[in-house]
Formats: structure tokens, sequence, C-alpha cells
């Protein structure tokens, strides 16, 4: 498999998903990944294509979900329904006495010593949070997180059903910029300095597809979801060319809600 459309710390996924498509083929498996991000998504779009020995399919447990999970498995079982082995648990909470945002859960998530990718979306609205998981690991999270934003919660579980957030509002903007690095993209959405920018990476406080980035010219790719402590969270949408004067045209979005 050739490297040159991946960044390097994305070459170890890169081989995951050759080697499960590898089972699919040769021995007529149906694998399942944990839940993947959009650029995760986009890579296994790429390097499968439209192969036709393999039908690939993505749910992260309902429609508006960003986060998914991948289903790999031989196209004679393509009109067959996947068991997607996804749970979503939830808590209430009253928004008179405490303020639980996506944040707070999140990082009670990463508190009870799984990955981020056993878990999906998140949503946080009406009093209730709510978020999915690996089904394997429901049981224990559960029994580990009882607290989030230092309020007591009860999880429980909710059928997919009743797993739909408020819709996500974008601050979607049309501007050019010199370079895809991710220090002059953090500059602009953020309307930070590049000094600022590049400091602001130094210090691990910027995340690109959950994943700190220690250098300031790493590249972005459409499709990457772009952090920065304490600003917010924002994507890259989409990229349309050069200008005369050779920068990119690129459409950003910073999250409102």
């Amino acid at each position: 498999m050739m490297y040159e459309h991946f960044r390097e710390t994305e070459r170890p996924f890169v081989d995951d998903v050759r080697t499960l498509y590898d089972q699919v083929v040769q021995y007529h498996q149906e694998k399942m990944t944990d839940f993947l991000n959009r650029r995760e998504q986009e890579i296994m779009k790429t390097i499968i294509g439209k192969d036709e020995a393999v039908d690939l399919c993505f749910f992260g447990g309902s429609a508006q979900c960003e986060r998914k999970r991948a289903v790999l498995r031989p196209s004679y079982l393509k009109d067959e329904q996947c068991t997607w082995s996804i749970s979503i648990l939830g808590a209430s909470f009253s928004s008179k006495f405490v303020n639980i945002a996506h944040r707070d859960v999140l990082g009670a998530l990463m508190q009870v010593g799984l990955e981020r990718r056993k878990f999906g979306d998140i949503f946080v609205a009406d009093n209730q949070c709510m978020f999915a998981c690996v089904s394997e690991v429901e049981g224990y999270v559960r029994s580990v997180l009882t607290r989030i934003a230092q309020v007591n919660v009860e999880l429980s579980p909710l059928p997919l059903s009743a797993f739909i957030g408020p819709p996500v509002q974008w601050d979607e903007r049309h501007v050019t910029v010199s370079s895809l690095r991710i220090d002059t993209m953090v500059a602009v959405i953020y309307s930070l300095s590049r000094a600022k920018a590049v400091t602001a990476i130094g210090k691990g406080l910027v995340k690109v597809n959950d994943c700190p980035i220690e250098k300031a010219n790493v590249h972005l790719y459409v499709g990457d979801e772009i952090s920065v402590r304490g600003l917010g969270r924002a994507k890259f949408l989409q990229a349309h060319g050069l200008t005369k004067k050779d920068r990119v045209r690129v459409v950003i979005g910073r999250r409102l809600t």
C-alpha cells in the first residue's frame, strides 16, 4: 500500500485497514471496527474504493452521528442486515443546578481507562446527556462512570431510537490560506497570529481528529476535525483549488453548538 496520500501518524491505521481487507477477502470473514472519526472513515473509503469483492458500510447509532463504526464484509453479504453492537447510555440532570456540556461528558469518559475509539457521539440537551459506546464495554462503563462535572449520575441504557441530539450549528467561512499546514489553518480558524498558533501546537493544545499534534508543519486534509483547548472545535470542510496568487480556497466550519 502506498502511503503518499496519508500522514505518517495515519500509517498504522492504513495498515490495519489493509489487514482487515485481506482477512475479509481471503477468509470470507466479516470485520467491524471501533468508532472512527470522519478522517478515518475517509481513509477506509479511499483504500477500499469501489472494490467489488467487499462491502463497506458505516453506522454510529443514528443518521446524524459523525463518529461511526465500520463493517467490512464479503460483497455477497451486502443485502444482509448488520449487527452493529452499539449501546446507548444516558443520564438525566437538572439544568437549574448544574450545566453539563459536551466537554464534561467527554472528560468523564476519558477517565474510565478506555480509548476514545470505544465511544461514539455525545449528545447533551434537555437535562439529559447520552453517548454511544461499543456494546462490549457497556457494563464496565455503567459501573465506573458515576460522576460527570462533579455531579453524581446513574447511567441507564437507552434505545437507538432515542439517540437524537440537537442540531449542530457551524459558522462556515470561505477563506483563502497560504497553505494547508496546521499552524496556518489554526491561525485563520481561531483568528490567532501565526506565532500564537505555533505556540499552542508546541504546548500540546491542538488536536487533529482527537490526536495531539506536535509539529506545526502537519498537512490537513478535507474532513479533518481540529480542536484547540479552550477555543472549541472546527472542521476543514472543503477545498476549491488555487487563486491566481496560488492561495488555497477553503471552507472551514467552527462549531457554534
